[in-house]
């Protein structure tokens, strides 16, 4: 922000995605650029858009409000304690957490030999795994289905688009437009199912935090082993 060559007006920080909570996010703005700004919680809050022009926006309406002060107070907590672990110490213990679920997910296999997981991505220096799951006919697995029994054995993990809607068509193989007919019945006649044409909406995505430990990655590869 503070090079005069990098041409930023704004940074947008997410906690949850450093500390795992509060969820609660923030934005640094250029001086310059401050005072044309206005605080709010937007009322128009996007559901979903696609590449193309397709916006769809979500019935629940927000309304400018202030923080909690738990989460003014977290954020604080979780600062002082990212300075005492250290950037790179978190680094190393989450990558390799995400490094050992990547190796025994895709080690798992049924008696026909039909892979249990499809995993998007091989990259060795990130924390975060992103997969679906398979029935041993190659039949995708509902993703809320996984995510439902996953919290009820205290285990938190997250599936959709995560974003990236595009990216998701691509690798699972479903079209925009297919993908716009859904979230339009979703967000209008509140539809429980997360499939078109038998393929899920997104994938499964497990965010290794530095909070994770060893014990927590073999309780999640014993949940899959039981689906």
């Amino acid at each position: 922000m503070s090079n005069p060559n990098a041409n930023i007006d704004a940074v947008i920080v997410d906690f949850s995605k450093i500390f795992g909570f509060p969820n609660t996010a923030a934005i640094i703005v250029n001086k310059t650029f401050l005072f044309e700004l206005k605080p709010s919680f937007p009322n128009n809050i996007i559901y979903a858009q696609v590449v193309g022009d397709n916006i769809i926006y979500s019935d629940e309406k927000r309304h400018d409000n202030t923080l909690q002060l738990n989460d003014l107070i977290s954020i604080e907590s979780g600062l002082e304690l990212f300075q005492i672990l250290g950037y790179e110490k978190m680094k190393s213990h989450t990558i390799n957490l995400r490094n050992i679920l990547y190796d025994q997910l895709s080690a798992l296999t049924y008696s026909n030999d039909v892979s249990k997981c499809i995993l998007y991505g091989n990259s060795r220096n990130t924390n975060i795994l992103t997969f679906n799951i398979l029935t041993n006919e190659k039949e995708y697995i509902s993703d809320k289905y996984v995510v439902r029994k996953a919290y009820n054995k205290s285990i938190l993990i997250e599936y959709g688009c995560h974003s990236f809607p595009f990216s998701c068509s691509h690798h699972i193989g479903i079209n925009e437009n297919d993908i716009y007919k859904f979230y339009s019945q979703k967000n209008n006649d509140n539809a429980v199912s997360d499939m078109v044409n038998r393929k899920p909406i997104g994938a499964i995505r497990v965010s290794i935090g530095w909070y994770n430990t060893i014990d927590d990655i073999n309780h999640l590869i014993e949940l899959i082993k039981e689906i």
